[in-house]
């Protein structure tokens, strides 16, 4: 069969003893993936396939060899039913790890059984769901528990309060209390649908003990004399496509940066009618000349931008060019230098920012645009046509959206707010 099993002290992340984990390598059609054993040594404790220098060692050595055997002919009857040159390293050793910790991989009728295996039954859950981003969301969950534990080993059962308590602390480093809060609730979603799916049991919920944390977030909008500023400010030639994309999602009602990039060549009648990602609405809007201006810059020819053409839509890729347009904006502002110790000794000359809105994001353009609406005197259900909100008063929302000269004239009335005009 396509398969090979091997030994490997892996050395490369040792504990404070000096110890690595003695790992059995799974290698099948060019690929590896390596399955800890549970056992510690030092880098002389293992020779030849056997521990040595050890009390016990030989016991300890009969005892990997029987889990050896074990993975083996599990593997084997495998092999049976399921064609092993089709799998990969990582598949064979989930598919081991299943019966190994508890798991079955078929009944006494020859029938295949879902094991609780955290990984196995995410991954079957994200082949289900049909929106690529929010797929791209759970995904990012799986990659941040890969960070924390050994994700492949995962099972239902070590999701315990204390568990998720570690999990949360250890993200603290690197994520805020609202993006923990997003990976806390992708796992929660996990556990509901693997228990109304009789794949785990009701008793191992550790949410009805475990808080979620979320932080009320700041007010994000700008006053129309702020965007009157922003709009009129000569920053550097490098920010300007920032401000730009800023402004223009602002003029087409706060439309989210994901759909304005995903956006299609605009039709010869000047409109644009798109899918918002996150709610599924369809929103139309006819767009105002200050928009024209900024889309004739930076006109694409498979989509209204260029940058959609040249953004990858993966959730890293996306996540690293907002993050630049959202440093670019926090930048705009009077520029000076000063001079800051290096560590090596002497000084270095570096550019700083006077910004004028230090916490600016893109995402205040939708916050800003809808404020604004509402201190102009858009009605609320207008404003939630605009914005693509699904509307609690589904005859009002038929309405409105059906008359989408209303969306045109909110978008014109804003405008003119931001202007100073009479509205």
């Amino acid at each position: 069969m396509g398969y090979k099993l091997k030994w490997y002290l892996d050395l490369r992340k040792m504990n404070a003893e000096g110890k690595g984990r003695l790992c059995i390598v799974i290698y099948c059609n060019g690929s590896s993936a390596m399955m800890a054993t549970g056992v510690m040594l030092r880098k002389g404790e293992w020779t030849a396939d056997r521990v040595v220098g050890l009390p016990m060692a030989e016991k300890l050595t009969q005892m990997l060899k029987l889990k050896m055997a074990k993975v083996q002919l599990f593997i084997e009857e495998m092999g049976c039913y399921t064609d092993l040159n089709a799998m990969k390293a990582s598949e064979l050793k989930q598919r081991v790890l299943c019966v190994m910790e508890g798991g079955t991989e078929r009944n006494a009728k020859g029938k295949e059984k879902q094991c609780t295996l955290f990984k196995v039954y995410a991954e079957k859950f994200l082949e289900r769901i049909k929106k690529e981003k929010t797929r791209e969301v759970y995904a990012f969950t799986l990659r941040k528990l890969g960070g924390f534990v050994d994700i492949d080993a995962l099972r239902f059962e070590d999701i315990t309060v204390g568990w998720l308590r570690d999990f949360d602390a250890w993200m603290t480093e690197t994520c805020k209390v609202n993006t923990r809060g997003i990976h806390m609730r992708n796992i929660r979603a996990l556990f509901n649908a693997a228990i109304d799916e009789g794949v785990v049991k009701s008793e191992l919920y550790p949410f009805k003990r475990f808080k979620i944390k979320k932080e009320d977030t700041m007010k994000r909008s700008l006053r129309a004399e702020d965007v009157r500023r922003l709009r009129n400010y000569r920053c550097e030639e490098w920010q300007r496509k920032y401000v730009d994309l800023w402004l223009l999602s602002f003029y087409l009602c706060g439309i989210n940066m994901i759909d304005l990039i995903a956006l299609p060549p605009m039709g010869d009648d000047g409109v644009i009618e798109y899918r918002r990602s996150k709610t599924g609405v369809v929103c139309r809007l006819t767009v105002p000349e200050e928009a024209l201006e900024i889309i004739e810059r930076y006109k694409g020819k498979k989509r209204l931008l260029y940058f959609g053409e040249h953004i990858g839509m993966g959730l890293d890729e996306w996540h690293n060019w907002m993050r630049r347009l959202n440093e670019g904006l926090k930048c705009v502002g009077p520029a000076s230098h000063m001079y800051v110790s290096k560590r090596g000794g002497g000084k270095t000359r570096v550019k700083v920012y006077d910004a004028l809105f230090p916490e600016l994001t893109s995402y205040w353009a939708r916050h800003t645009w809808a404020t604004l609406a509402a201190e102009a005197d858009v009605p609320d259900a207008v404003i939630d046509a605009a914005l693509g909100h699904k509307s609690p008063y589904p005859m009002t929302d038929i309405y409105v959206r059906r008359n989408w000269k209303k969306v045109d004239e909110a978008a014109r009335r804003v405008i003119a707010y931001v202007d100073g005009e009479e509205v």
